[in-house]
């Protein structure tokens, strides 16, 4: 799922998982099972779609 979500940041389309309104992401954050800030550098695994 990781890889879903990343993808328009990874392509230039956004600047954050959080900025794309299309995205399942969401849902996943009111789940719970995400945090909102996910993959955004500091405290999030990913930077410019590359896992660190």
């Amino acid at each position: 799922m990781d890889y879903c979500h990343i993808n328009p940041v990874k392509h230039g389309y956004v600047q954050r998982v959080s900025e794309w309104p299309h995205s399942t992401f969401h849902r996943y954050v009111e789940g719970g099972v995400y945090p909102l800030n996910w993959a955004n550098g500091p405290g999030g695994d990913w930077t410019m779609g590359e896992r660190v």
